[in-house]
């Protein structure tokens, strides 16, 4: 699966779990809490259940 806009953000699933990356296209650690509501990150973390 490919990389999905999320406000500043680009998020994707990996091995079952949503990751996301900075715009400069660094791996962050976590989801950045601003865009934990973001409908692109709540339908990956559906995708998973």
């Amino acid at each position: 699966m490919g990389w999905v806009s999320a406000g500043d953000y680009e998020v994707a699933l990996d091995d079952g779990k949503v990751v996301c990356r900075n715009a400069s296209g660094r791996r962050l650690k976590s989801v950045p809490p601003k865009i934990a509501e973001d409908p692109a990150v709540v339908e990956l973390r559906q995708l998973v259940k």
